[in-house]
């Protein structure tokens, strides 16, 4: 099955095969990222700290949806990444046909049902004034680009799955660049303000998504499901779902976490949300990578599980925890020393008080990003070895931890025991996800699989 653009993930060296596989992950993630960041930098540039206020404070609800979306089509991936490292072609052809079931309810219902609640949600948070109806807006349009959002995920999903990064990357890089032009055109051209950011981001990501299936169906037919392969698809979609939909949770958990800050965030006035939402997409951007090389093992531990290698998949998930270990014990320091030019990027000179919050958001933050190597790579090998449920774990774990610091310390401290929930809220999960990977790969190793994944 396996074509140009695949790469193996069973054979050869494994930081070779990884690195290979993982810089159009990496560079594809970036870009896709660079989405909101465009959004926040033309925003705060051209439209002032209120209307970037607006646009920062949909973020925890937009990501809570779009966030289950990703993280739910990355996990029912998983099943045709153990199909593929088996070499079971119908295997293969069930779950594709399982995961396009599976978009398609999720795309109508979830438009429909969160496109009806934004008001209430944006009440919920106790949304300032002043920005609640261009957040409204926003994110309006956001969740009407739900299958957009899903579209593009599913088939790059399926994509990775099967060894192909460079193809979402391809037509990721097209989009984006579509993106940065029509932000400049919807904001400052038409004058369409925060819609016109929100309509640049759904419509770049459906051009991204159609382009992605148009050129998967004629570059891989034999990954395409036939009519057949749809009948009796229900126990394969229970399958896929019940990796997808816990890992879809464990980032939907996130959110949860950052809506109770956003709660409270909302009450301190414009110029936190604002500086929030900036020192958000700058751990963002750091954290990308190891987001990116998480999802990665998740992939490369799925087909090797498949394959029954398992000292190549303990091998894998050491040299990728190392790498991003290192990454972010140096990385996140240099953001920290530059922190003052990095958030002036994102604001005008003149918001003072949203600069001294951004700057104690990073402050706060950078010390601890060394958390993450240990969290997104173990949780990426433990969705591949099928355990789904326990990333939904791990997110109530974050869940916990973020509500606590929030609604207990932010009153003693302010700000600083909002951005601090990140680092209190990685480090159980990081912990659970570690010991975890070891106890399950001991039980397989000592037990054996059946003969079918």
């Amino acid at each position: 099955m396996k074509k140009s653009g695949m790469i193996d993930l069973t054979r050869g060296s494994v930081l070779k095969v990884i690195f290979l596989f993982a810089v159009p992950v990496i560079i594809g993630n970036y870009l896709q990222e660079m989405y909101n960041t465009v959004d926040t930098l033309i925003v705060g540039h051209t439209l002032g700290v209120t209307k970037l206020a607006a646009v920062g404070a949909t973020s925890s609800l937009a990501f809570m949806v779009t966030g289950f979306l990703i993280g739910n089509a990355g996990g029912c991936a998983i099943t045709t990444s153990q199909y593929y490292g088996a070499e079971n072609r119908e295997g293969v052809k069930r779950s594709v046909a399982a995961n396009f079931t599976i978009a398609a309810l999720f795309s109508v219902g979830f438009t429909l049902l969160f496109s009806l609640l934004v008001m209430p949600l944006l009440r919920l948070l106790n949304t300032p004034a002043d920005i609640i109806d261009d957040t409204y807006i926003y994110l309006l349009i956001i969740y009407l680009g739900i299958p957009a959002t899903v579209l593009y995920n599913t088939i790059s999903s399926i994509l990775r799955s099967v060894g192909d990064s460079r193809t979402p990357l391809y037509f990721l890089i097209f989009s984006s660049l579509l993106n940065i032009g029509l932000d400049f055109l919807c904001i400052i051209g038409f004058g369409w303000g925060v819609a016109g950011a929100a309509i640049a981001t759904v419509f770049s990501q459906l051009v991204s998504g159609v382009l992605c299936l148009v050129y998967t169906g004629r570059k891989y037919p034999e990954l395409l499901p036939e009519r057949r392969h749809f009948r009796s698809i229900w126990p394969e979609v229970g399958a896929s779902l019940k990796i997808g939909v816990p890992m879809g949770l464990q980032v939907s958990m996130v959110s949860l976490g950052v809506i109770v800050i956003a709660r409270v965030l909302n009450g301190m006035g414009s110029s936190a949300v604002a500086a929030s939402s900036v020192g958000l997409r700058i751990q963002r951007l750091i954290e990308m990578f190891t987001i990116s090389l998480g999802t990665v093992i998740g992939t490369y531990v799925g087909i090797n599980y498949g394959a029954r290698d398992f000292g190549r998949i303990r091998s894998g998930v050491k040299k990728t925890w190392l790498i991003c270990f290192l990454y972010h014990m140096t990385v996140p320091l240099i953001a920290l020393y530059f922190r003052t030019p990095l958030v002036r990027l994102f604001l005008e000179a003149e918001a003072v008080e949203a600069t001294g919050y951004a700057e104690l958001h990073l402050l706060c933050i950078c010390p601890f990003m060394w958390i993450l190597s240990f969290l997104h790579v173990y949780r990426g090998a433990v969705t591949g070895l099928g355990m789904g449920f326990a990333s939904f774990l791990g997110g109530v774990a974050e869940l916990i931890m973020r509500v606590t610091f929030s609604l207990f310390l932010a009153p003693v401290i302010g700000y600083a025991a909002l951005a601090l929930t990140g680092p209190a809220a990685w480090f159980p999960c990081a912990v659970m996800m570690f010991v975890l990977f070891y106890v399950r790969m001991r039980k397989i190793e000592e037990k054996g699989l059946p003969e079918t994944v």
